[in-house]
């Protein structure tokens, strides 16, 4: 019995070669005949992928994907995957040939930065918020701490949109917005309210 490793786009397929009697003209009492002999059948299994563990075997049963599929999979694009690996965020193994395997943890992971960033944590923010997730014996009053801190940025943010919300509406107010060229926003944004 030996196996066969064929490449396929994230799949392999095992092919084993087994000895199987096949039956020649009449059977006798126990369902062969006596000059029956052994020929070979191949016999064809699609194995599911498999994740590469540190002593080079394979972990079955795990669906890996590549950095296009894996952005895709975490709602993100393959140019903020590689800037996360590029800022220690993510470490995926690789393979033989360069590439990359992404397997659920990574995913996981690319999710729950994706979703960090669009709550508008930094970078590294990012890092320390990983870093509690992973920490079984996190406290947390600590995240809590880091989202208050974040809710803290958003309304000084709101503060500031509001004010030039105010400017703005203040300026377009005073425009009569007709075909002629006097116009009070120009005048603001060209300084001291004078006509350019």
């Amino acid at each position: 019995m030996f196996a066969l490793t064929f490449p396929e786009p994230r799949r392999r397929t095992l092919i084993g070669l087994a000895l199987v009697k096949a039956r020649i003209g009449g059977a006798s009492s126990d369902g062969f005949r006596s000059d029956d002999a052994p020929v070979p059948a191949l016999h064809a299994l699609t194995l599911p992928e498999r994740a590469p563990l540190s002593d080079g075997g394979f972990l079955a049963g795990v669906r890996l994907m590549n950095i296009a599929s894996a952005a895709g999979a975490a709602g993100l694009t393959a140019k903020a995957v590689r800037y996360y690996e590029s800022v220690g965020l993510l470490a995926a193994p690789r393979r033989d040939n360069g590439y990359r395997d992404y397997g659920p943890a990574e995913i996981a992971r690319l999710k729950f930065l994706a979703r960090a960033r669009n709550l508008g944590f930094s970078v590294d923010e990012c890092r320390a918020l990983l870093s509690l997730w992973s920490d079984n014996r996190r406290s947390s009053a600590d995240v809590r701490a880091m989202a208050q801190t974040r809710i803290r940025e958003i309304e000084a943010k709101i503060a500031e949109l509001e004010s030039l919300k105010r400017s703005l509406g203040s300026l377009v107010a005073a425009c009569h917005g007709d075909d002629r060229p006097d116009c009070p926003i120009i005048d603001d944004l060209a300084g001291c309210g004078h006509a350019h």
